[in-house]
């Protein structure tokens, strides 16, 4: 196989700080990502393109503040923006790999990512 050339698609959906930090190491690899976040800092400081990241946070918030409940309903509330952008920018992906941190905050709600993207009906680690 040639250098670059990849067998499966990967489409990589970065959530919360850790997520989208982890989701950038993967562009920076050439992989297609898109980052999710309540915190509009934090996602202003990931040097990935624009609409390649979403904010969903409530109320204007600037994070979850280890609130998992508040986390769990702004991926809830923006449950067809999520899907709608993730199929716009990652539907010729074979697979989603979703990345996230697990310290209470909203990356701890990636179970109810993978609920949503269930719709999209393909195979998510």
């Amino acid at each position: 196989m040639e250098a670059g050339r990849k067998s499966i698609e990967i489409g990589v959906v970065g959530l919360g700080q850790c997520g989208g930090n982890l989701g950038y190491e993967f562009y920076q690899r050439g992989y297609k990502v898109i980052c999710l976040n309540t915190s509009p800092n934090d996602l202003r400081t990931l040097p990935i393109p624009e609409e390649e990241k979403l904010y969903i946070g409530l109320f204007g918030r600037d994070g979850t503040g280890q609130d998992m409940a508040l986390g769990r309903r702004s991926l809830e509330d923006n449950s067809s923006k999520i899907t709608e952008l993730i199929w716009d920018r990652l539907s010729n992906s074979d697979h989603l790999l979703l990345t996230a941190g697990l310290g209470g905050g909203t990356g701890s709600n990636i179970a109810t990512l993978t609920t949503i993207l269930k719709e999209l009906r393909k195979p998510i680690s």
